[in-house]
């Protein structure tokens, strides 16, 4: 116990030396101020009920998406209200991040900082972050700060999630371009240095930590190489049905290791099926995995994944919000899918 009181002192002692804070890129679709943040946040409410939700234990999401958040007003602006907890670890993805930067792949990406900018104030980075650095090894993953300034998704869900819960720290970990294999790995260690965390500080998933995983959208077109099927409305209809499809049979009811693999191996990571589904899945398999581990390490009940909602630039609606710096895109052409889904206990 000592020995473990020790480490967390150092660590902190370390933290004060690293960088400080992260500031928000310039593409997100979050305006500068408080009183243009709420009424940007207040477009979000509109009228989307599932009041069964506030009453079960939720402990983590996974958020299909993108800047497009004037098509996603439907998707998970209300889940934010929902979480509650102090801490959230943070799991996403940089797009195409290996073509833009000289990145190692097959490892997790961390950063030195030691708050991100947020709109009220800023937001700090959780103890747990360098817990992780210390003891996961260090052919598991990379320090590199400056690929979080390329472009980052965090811009995107700090304005909601600090609207909702001030306090938040989070611990944001890239999920880069790594095998299945190598995931169950590094997943496995990764997981129980959680839970020691979670042991050591009392805490309980949901209530007290809560796993976000943000994946990239789903596009299908021309130009991004990710089109298997004729791109007219055919097409759109024929993809709306396999997403739905491989929710449906992979992500809904109980989570369990039997349907994780198949789905990675045969779907996500089959390059003889569909190309357009979901790019950059890295972040949506890490996070399947360690929620099945830290089943195991925390002995807690069965989890169970609720779609909420399912839905794409094509049919959705666009909010009527001016001067944001969302672009939009209705074409059958080029269309995008975007879900919320939510795992709780049972």
């Amino acid at each position: 116990m000592r020995k473990f009181i020790i480490i967390v002192l150092v660590l902190l002692f370390e933290q004060c030396l690293a960088q400080n804070v992260r500031l928000s890129g310039d593409k997100s679709d979050i305006y500068d101020t408080e009183d243009d943040n709420r009424s940007f946040i207040n477009c979000f409410n509109c009228t989307f009920e599932n009041d069964k939700l506030e009453n079960q234990n939720l402990i983590a999401a996974i958020l299909l998406n993108n800047h497009k958040h004037l098509y996603t007003n439907e998707i998970y602006y209300w889940l934010f209200k929902l979480i509650k907890t102090k801490e959230i670890i943070f799991f996403y993805v940089i797009d195409k991040l290996e073509s833009r930067v000289n990145i190692s792949s097959d490892v997790l990406i961390l950063d030195n900082y030691i708050s991100q900018e947020g709109i009220y104030k800023d937001v700090k980075i959780s103890p747990l972050r360098e817990i992780i650095k210390s003891k996961l090894s260090k052919d598991c993953f990379v320090i590199d700060s400056k690929v979080l300034d390329i472009e980052n998704p965090i811009d995107d869900y700090i304005p909601f999630l600090q609207f909702y819960n001030p306090d938040v720290k989070i611990t944001p970990i890239i999920i880069n371009r790594i095998s299945f294999d190598k995931m169950e790995k590094i997943s496995e260690k990764f997981s129980k240095i959680i839970s020691e965390y979670i042991k050591f500080n009392k805490l309980t998933l949901g209530k007290d930590i809560f796993i976000l995983v943000s994946n990239c959208v789903g596009h299908n077109r021309e130009e991004f190489g990710s089109c298997s099927y004729e791109l007219d409305l055919n097409s759109y209809q024929a993809d709306v049905e396999d997403n739905d499809r491989m929710i449906n049979n992979y992500l809904t009811e109980a989570l369990t290791k039997s349907k994780i693999r198949p789905f990675t191996i045969n779907e996500l990571l089959n390059s003889d099926t569909v190309l357009s589904k979901w790019r950059e899945k890295y972040p949506l398999i890490f996070g399947l995995i360690t929620l099945i581990n830290l089943q195991n390490y925390l002995r807690i009940k069965n989890t169970e994944g609720i779609l909420i909602k399912c839905t794409n630039s094509v049919t959705s609606e666009v909010l009527p919000c001016e001067n944001s710096y969302s672009k939009t895109t209705s074409s059958a052409k080029h269309f995008m899918r975007f879900f919320t889904l939510v795992f709780y206990l049972e």
